[in-house]
């Protein structure tokens, strides 16, 4: 762990946090950011989601696996500065 003592965890996690924001904005469907926001940001469960939408669960669940790995995608292509 010698190289840990150079980097700043909150600095770093700040920054992680801040390009998922980015691709959410910019990489996802409107639905894949709103079913995102209230699963992940709202803590919202998936058959409430589907219940509050009219839509079923397995949409919920199929469209938020979606928008995982497209952030997943996304982040295999980010730079981050450790120093």
């Amino acid at each position: 762990y010698h190289y840990t003592s150079r980097i700043k965890p909150c600095q770093f996690s700040e920054q992680i946090k801040t390009t998922i924001r980015k691709i959410i904005a910019r990489e996802l469907t409107p639905l894949q950011r709103e079913l995102v926001k209230e699963y992940y940001y709202e803590g919202k469960g998936v058959s409430e989601i589907a219940n509050l939408r009219g839509i079923n669960k397995s949409t919920v669940s199929r469209t938020l696996k979606a928008a995982r790995e497209r952030i997943e995608k996304a982040m295999k292509y980010c730079t981050f500065h450790m120093y």
